[in-house]
């Protein structure tokens, strides 16, 4: 995950069987999503977690990105 600008998130993402990465953006500001700190992978969800008390989780369901914070 990484910042496209100071108000958009972006993940990559290799499909099992592609060739290429696909990028997801989701808005976000710097305030309400600071530096991430750390991630994990748990039962089909990542998790990002922030500088401050801020808790990602994606979710990837028929190849579609879900965003909840």
């Amino acid at each position: 995950m990484s910042r496209t600008n100071a108000f958009e998130l972006e993940l990559h993402v290799l499909n099992r069987g592609a060739n290429e990465w696909i990028p997801h953006r989701r808005g976000a500001t710097l305030s309400s999503v600071r530096r991430i700190e750390c991630a994990a992978f748990h039962n089909g969800e990542f998790y990002f977690c922030d500088e401050g008390d801020k808790l990602i989780r994606v979710t990837v369901a028929a190849g579609n990105l879900h965003w909840k914070w």
